[in-house]
Parts: structure tokens; C-alpha cells; sequence
């Protein structure tokens, strides 16, 4: 499983990554760890707002560039309604079909880090 995330930072920014392994990049994220993005070194996450999941890495690797692209309101639209974010992909890129799922594993989204971190501990 593939997953595609968006992450508010403690200053209300947004950033949005794909990782195979949520917790751990979670982990890296909010404790600032080297395989830690750098910008979440320096703006530290505060919650995850959204996660999608894809069965291909490519799929997720295209839906995270495509999110990356977007401006903030719209991020914080989809953010709000998911299912949006089928409707703005399928616009721009007219012929292509793309299926993503919302994570059924964190059903109470957003979530604070702290939260999702000692939940997952094992």
C-alpha cells in the first residue's frame, strides 16, 4: 500500500508527501529525523489532515505532484471534501482515470501527530 498525505505545520502551512510506510514517516516527520523531509525540520507538523491510499508507488507519485500543485485553498478544500479531489484530477488530466481511496485506517481525520504516533507504538 501507497500512501499520499497532507500535513498542517504548526505555522498552518501545508505539506503534502508519499510514503510506503506511514508511521515511520510520520515518526521521521515529527521528531525532525534525517530521512525527515527538510521542510518539516523546520516547520514542524502539527496534524495529519488527509491521507489517500493507491495499490501503484507511480499512481501515488503522480496524485502527490498533482496535490503539490494545486494552491493551498484548494489543498484545504479537498482536505474538507475527498471526494473533490477526484473531480479537480480527472479535469486536468481529461483522458486519464485515476482511483485513489481515502485511508480507511484514520477514520477521525485530521488527527494530531502526537496522537497517531503513540496510537501506532508498538
Amino acid at each position: 500500500m501507497n500512501y499520499v498525505y497532507i500535513l498542517r505545520c504548526e505555522d498552518n502551512t501545508l505539506y503534502t508527501g508519499v510514503t510506503k510506510d506511514l508511521y515511520h514517516r510520520m515518526d521521521a516527520h515529527y521528531y525532525g529525523k534525517k530521512e525527515g523531509a527538510k521542510y518539516t525540520k523546520s516547520h514542524k507538523p502539527e496534524e495529519i489532515l488527509m491521507v489517500w491510499t493507491t495499490e501503484q508507488w507511480s499512481d501515488a507519485c503522480r496524485l502527490e505532484y498533482f496535490i503539490k500543485s494545486l494552491p493551498k485553498r484548494k489543498k484545504e478544500e479537498i482536505t474538507q471534501n475527498p471526494d473533490e479531489l477526484q473531480t479537480l484530477f480527472r479535469t486536468k488530466k481529461k483522458d486519464e482515470e485515476f482511483c485513489c481511496n481515502t485511508c480507511e485506517n484514520l477514520q477521525k481525520l485530521p488527527i494530531k501527530m502526537q496522537k497517531f504516533l503513540s496510537f501506532l507504538k508498538f
